[in-house]
């Protein structure tokens, strides 16, 4: 320990060390001076506690505080003021002048101070700081009110972290933000001596460049145990040749070709050649984060459940995009959520942002030649796990272009009839959860909506049968419009499009034009 000093330097480290044992039995060393407000009886250490020069423990309210766990070493100048909950776990490394704490001199929150107030008359708000194990924070760092830090992070030096952060990733800036997260081989439990592999289906059909963008994407992801399978879809445009092009010589993409069959048909193509332990979907003109197929499988790995879900992101472009936040999941049932299906709430209904393990594969037959076949596939997965994992991660970026499936303005008889037919599986899934009636009577709807208000009955052979179906969609609205389990936007456009179907067109189309968060 004292070997790199001279003699000065030695002398200050053997008094510091003869006070340790004295003061501070079982800390490893505590150099003076040190500033401890509030009392021991409020401070509690591990074994191996090493600080530096000059720090400053300010301590107040009842029991104990501040926790820190066993082998933190702190350096030189840390500030940690500690008035209701700071608790630092086992292996924290800390740079110099840092400042750790759980409470400020007033907010502007749900209880404000007054501006005009001095700061010292105003009430200190306090939120707990959590650390955890093997956590290390560079110098000049601060850390916030309410801020709780997962294990294997890395702080950069100067960030502020105002915000949760994650296991295993690297934050830095004002406010911090997650820059690199520990994904690939060495981060995930193996099994058998190997990471799992990951299939990633992608169909493709007359996406032109935006299939480089997406290929890129995916050659791209720091978990590099993957296999991407690209089912050309009888592509009459450059799709096929540039998919070549892109690939080059990565052996991990298969290019594989077929008669046009739809999307349905190509993903169950792909499919069927799929070997990896999981496989998720992605449609040729869409990306993914870098992060995503790591993040899905760690959590996999991490929870045991066998259905792993992301957020998507509707993006303008392919060029810029980029998870900004990736955060734990959420353990819920899986008629949890069907239920979040069947209300629209946190679960699209989409194949792709998922990860499926291989035991799903026989459920994700797509029915061929049908629209909106996801909802009765995704139906069906979730009644059929027992658990699954969310991620509020946006990892999954939808590009809004024209002339995609999902950007049609104008639908016809093919919509009406897809629609229904999904409403139909779902509908048999629902019938063995009376507890989720109520709220497939939502859905039905909501997907009922989607298709009238959309419908071009010059384009739809049967007039008659299209008029009948907005005039039942109406009807579906109405009984719904003030169902509680409805958020308040659904409820909103069922009323409306109950009441006057036009008037409903003209406000969401208007509403869409102003936000761009409506597409067609």
């Amino acid at each position: 320990m004292f070997g790199q000093y001279g003699p000065s330097e030695t002398f200050k480290n053997v008094w510091a060390l003869l006070l340790t044992k004295v003061l501070f039995p079982g800390a490893r060393l505590v150099r003076r001076p040190f500033y401890l407000r509030g009392g021991k009886c409020r401070f509690v250490y591990g074994e191996g506690f090493t600080c530096g020069y000059s720090c400053r423990f300010d301590l107040a309210g009842d029991g104990t505080p501040l926790i820190v766990g066993k082998n933190c070493k702190i350096n030189d100048r840390v500030h940690i003021s500690a008035h209701e909950s700071v608790v630092i776990g086992d292996n924290v490394l800390m740079a110099s002048n840092i400042f750790i704490s759980d409470n400020s001199h007033g907010s502007y929150g749900d209880d404000p101070s007054l501006p005009d107030m001095a700061p010292d008359d105003r009430k200190i708000v306090t939120k707990p700081v959590r650390i955890g194990d093997n956590v290390w924070i560079g110098e000049g760092a601060a850390v916030m009110p309410g801020v709780t830090i997962g294990n294997g992070v890395i702080i950069g030096t100067n960030a502020v972290v105002t915000r949760d952060v994650p296991d295993n990733v690297i934050v830095a800036g004002v406010p911090a933000k997650p820059i690199k997260r520990f994904v690939g081989g060495g981060g995930f439990p193996v099994e058998n001596g190997k990471t799992p592999k990951v299939s990633i289906v992608v169909p493709m059909y007359n996406v032109g460049e935006c299939a480089a963008a997406c290929l890129r994407s995916l050659m791209g992801q720091t978990y590099k145990n993957i296999e991407i399978v690209v089912v050309d879809d009888g592509a009459t445009d450059d799709t096929a040749d540039i998919c070549a092009r892109t690939i080059a010589d990565d052996d991990r993409v298969k290019l594989v070709h077929k008669e046009n069959g739809g999307l349905s048909s190509a993903r169950n193509f792909g499919l069927a050649r799929a070997t990896g332990d999981f496989v998720t979907f992605v449609d040729g003109d869409d990306v993914l984060d870098k992060w995503a197929v790591g993040h899905m499988v760690a959590l996999a790995q991490k929870t045991g459940v066998p259905l792993v879900t992301c957020e998507y992101k509707k993006i303008d472009s392919t060029d810029d995009f980029g998870c900004q936040e990736i955060g734990e999941g959420k353990i819920v049932s899986g008629d949890e959520l069907l239920g979040m299906l069947l209300l629209l709430n946190g679960e699209s209904g989409s194949a792709c942002a998922k990860l499926y393990a291989r035991e799903l594969f026989p459920l994700l037959a797509f029915p061929e030649g049908q629209l909106f076949e996801d909802f009765g596939v995704e139906a069906t997965v979730f009644s059929s796990v027992d658990k699954a994992c969310i991620s509020g991660a946006e990892l999954y970026g939808y590009l809004a272009r024209e002339g995609s499936i999902t950007t049609n303005k104008k639908y016809e008889d093919k919509h009406l009839e897809g629609m229904e037919a999904s409403l139909s599986t779902v509908r048999d899934v629902v019938d063995d959860r009376p507890e989720l009636k109520d709220a497939f009577a939502c859905f039905e709807a909501f997907c009922s909506l989607r298709v009238a208000s959309r419908l071009d009955l010059n384009k739809c052979i049967d007039r008659r049968k299209a008029k009948a179906y907005i005039l039942n969609a109406r009807k579906r609205c109405r009984k719904v419009a003030g169902n509680p389990l409805a958020s308040k936007t659904w409820r909103f456009r069922c009323g409306l499009f109950a009441s006057s179907p036009a008037l409903h067109n003209l406000i969401y189309s208007l509403y869409g034009n102003l936000t761009g968060k409506v597409v067609g």
